[in-house]
Formats: C-alpha cells, structure tokens, sequence
C-alpha cells in the first residue's frame, strides 16, 4: 500500500508539472489591458531620451498624469502639453509610419494643448512607445529648433479609473453602456480570466478527476 501511494503522489506530481509548464510556454498567466473594463482611466509616465532610460528634458513639457481610454480592446492616450508653443510638432506610431497626433484641445492665453493618439494594438506597456517630437524654443539667445525622438514609459501599476478623460470624446463609452441591453451576469464572471486560465483549470480539474476514478477503482478491488 505505501508503495502504491508513492506511485500515486509521483504520478500527481509529473501531471501537475507537465500541466503547469504547458501553461507557462503557451497560455502565459498574466494581467492584460484587453481584460479591462472599457473606461477611462488616469495612468502616469515618464518621457525618456531616445537611447538611455534617462529621463528627457521635454518630460516637463508634459502634465501627469494622461488619460487612457480604453473601448472594444482599443486603447487611446490623451495627453496634455504644457508650453504647447514650443512643442510644435509631435507624431504617434502606426504600423511602420509616424502620423500626427490629434489635438483635441488647445488653451494658447495659457499655452495648453491637449493631444490624443491610439496605442497600435498588441503593444506591451512594460515598453515605451515611441513618438516622434518637433521642438522650437525662441527665447533662447540662438533659437533651438530640433527634431528628435522620445519615449514615452506608461505606468500600468499606476491605474486608476475615473470619470471622464482629460478632454472628453464626442463617443461617451458610459452613456452608450446606459443604452444597451443587460448584460449576461454570466459573462461578467469570467471577464478577470483569460483563456490560459480557463483551460488550465479545465486541465487540473478533469486530471483530479480521472485520479480520483482510479484510486476508488483500485481500493475496490
């Protein structure tokens, strides 16, 4: 009988490892901006130079924190510029291009811009996203004019949901949730859950399953 139980704890064990090591290298576990609730949220960042990690000068152009907004998977920045005269040109990612971001909203008495792009999809917010910035200073005694490269690090520990954005969109996600139908409270369960985990589970629960069957099957007999 003690022979039989070490072979059977050696048997879990190998299952249990083979599963998880599955799990690891095909569904990895983790938290991702798919699987938050459309919405708005603030997120901090940083603008870094373009080869270091070093934080640029032109992060003080920018307020923290910026606005994420997040509909359907789609997720959007909006970001506000301080001494918007001098930061004259400022372009977003898109595909293997550089496209002008969107000013939403500009304050010239108080040299305010408020500007938007969209995160390309399946970026990683643990890397910066590169933008591509246009600075002109004139009131320097030799006026600084120059094109260059930033990048801009997001905090994603830093989330937070609020209630509106920095400037807000002529599609309101919160009044088109009021419009629609109910939702299944069935579905919201499972929304914290990626695909990894459901099928990890479904891999745990029918290995206990079948070594259950066995056990009683054995000491039956």
């Amino acid at each position: 009988m003690q022979v039989y139980n070490i072979e059977k704890k050696t048997t879990i064990t190998k299952l249990i490892m083979t599963v998880a090591f599955i799990a690891y290298v095909f569904f990895p576990i983790h938290t991702t901006y798919a699987e938050v609730a459309d919405g708005y949220y603030e997120i901090d960042y940083e603008v870094l130079n373009a080869d270091s990690d070093v934080v640029s000068v032109a992060d003080e152009y920018f307020e923290k924190p910026a606005s994420l907004i997040i509909e359907d998977g789609k997720r959007t920045i909006q970001a506000s510029i301080n001494h918007s005269q001098w930061v004259v040109g400022l372009q977003a990612p898109d595909g293997d291009d550089y496209n002008d971001v969107e000013v939403l909203n500009e304050d010239k008495e108080n040299d305010l811009r408020i500007v938007q792009f969209d995160v390309e999809e399946g970026h990683d917010f643990a890397d910066p996203i590169e933008l591509k910035m246009h600075i002109v200073v004139d009131i320097l005694d030799e006026e600084y004019d120059h094109h260059y490269t930033a990048r801009f690090l997001f905090d994603e520990d830093s989330l937070e949901e609020v209630n509106a954005p920095l400037a807000k969109l002529d599609l309101d996600i919160e009044e088109e949730k009021s419009s629609e139908s109910p939702v299944d409270n069935s579905e919201v369960s499972g929304a914290g859950v990626n695909s990894g985990t459901l099928i990890v589970i479904i891999l745990l629960v029918g290995i206990a399953a079948v070594l259950l069957y066995s056990f009683v099957f054995k000491k039956r007999k």
